[in-house]
């Protein structure tokens, strides 16, 4: 009887070992099946990403990039044509034919005059990727292409053109990537603080009118309509005021200027004077430092402010209550790529009722 208890013992746990083995099989090919999906499915993000990182300054987005894309030099400036995309860009400008050079790349001067812009800073500062870029860049290019067309997208970066990137521009031809290394005219501005690149479409003779954003930021219609009445009036600067939490001068992602009335001199000379200080600074706030002292104030009657929290306190040119109504208890410039609906309710404080527009006095946020 020993023998054949063995036996059977034997028998029993080899049944056991392969079901074990069976199981981790089926369970490791699911696991390439939900692998493939999910490549499939988000193939605009790249697989080296691994984790989230949220750095604390929101404007500065992290990314690793691929070393090993090779880059024609007789293309540098040309990020369409580096990343071999098909056909050409469906973007219609004045031809530029006075050799005014761009702020942004050779490829954006060609493209000629008249460009309106929303400007971007992407910056390295750690070898750690973040798929919060790449979650948020495709939903803010699509978002704007929607509710600002005819607008182009320009990120300044450090970052290379690779085959990462190349999957965002080929996609969308009104973006247009700025190598912070290699600007015209200007050069190698890396040294200036990355909060502050976004701001270099200031008097570019390319471009008439321009606007700051925050990358993490998903542009909304509120935000829109906003700069819609803007270009409505004979002012030079913008700004947007939007939460009790923008108790400040000027917001570095919630700004624009119009170069078009701007002399092409005071334009560059500001612009200068913004590159010096921003050069080797450190700090969250360099960059709205920095507008307070060389665009807020001096500029004061060139302003019109949308204001739902502190119309009557920093006394700009013209300041006016939103265009239209708050969608829930969202806010221009919010800093989660999430529905702010979600975020921030209850978090909001109702408007200051001399904020409201007088088609709006019974908005209780505006």
């Amino acid at each position: 009887m020993q023998p054949q208890r063995r036996r059977w013992a034997d028998i029993c746990s080899r049944r056991v070992i392969f079901k074990l083995m069976l199981v981790s099989l089926t369970i490791f090919v699911a696991l390439q099946i939900v692998e493939l999906f999910v490549n499939i499915h988000y193939n605009a993000i790249p697989r080296y990403i691994q984790r989230t990182f949220v750095p604390d300054d929101h404007s500065a987005k992290v990314i690793e990039v691929n070393a090993s894309f090779e880059i024609d030099p007789k293309l540098d400036g040309y990020s369409w044509l580096q990343c071999k995309c098909a056909g050409r860009r469906n973007i219609n400008f004045t031809r530029n034919d006075f050799n005014s050079q761009s702020t942004c790349s050779n490829e954006a001067t060609d493209i000629g005059f008249g460009q309106k812009v929303i400007s971007y800073s992407l910056f390295v500062s750690t070898t750690e990727a973040i798929p919060f870029f790449f979650n948020g860049i495709v939903p803010n290019l699509n978002k704007l292409r929607d509710i600002y067309p005819g607008w182009l997208v320009r990120i300044y970066t450090n970052v290379p053109i690779n085959d990462h990137t190349c999957l965002f521009i080929c996609q969308h031809d009104h973006l247009f990537w700025c190598n912070i290394e290699r600007i015209p005219k200007l050069g190698d501005v890396s040294s200036v603080n990355g909060r502050v690149w976004r701001f270099l479409p200031l008097g570019d003779p390319t471009v008439d009118i321009f606007v700051s954003r925050d990358l993490d930021s998903l542009a909304t219609t509120r935000e829109r309509n906003a700069v819609t009445e803007w270009e409505g009036y004979n002012k030079t600067f913008h700004l947007m005021r939007d939460s009790q939490w923008h108790k400040t001068e000027i917001l570095a992602g919630l700004w624009g200027a119009k170069n078009s009335l701007l002399d092409p001199s005071l334009g560059m000379k500001l612009r200068a004077q913004i590159i010096e200080d921003g050069r080797f600074s450190v700090g969250k706030t360099v960059d709205q430092s920095i507008l307070t002292r060389r665009i807020f104030y001096p500029f004061l009657d060139s302003f019109l402010a949308h204001d739902s929290y502190y119309c009557g306190k920093y006394k700009e040119s013209i300041t006016l209550p939103f265009p239209t109504k708050r969608n829930g208890q969202e806010f221009a410039g919010h800093d989660d790529l999430q529905e702010a609906d979600t975020l921030f309710v209850g978090l909001l404080k109702p408007c200051p009722i001399e904020c409201r527009p007088s088609y709006g006095k019974d908005w209780q946020y505006c």
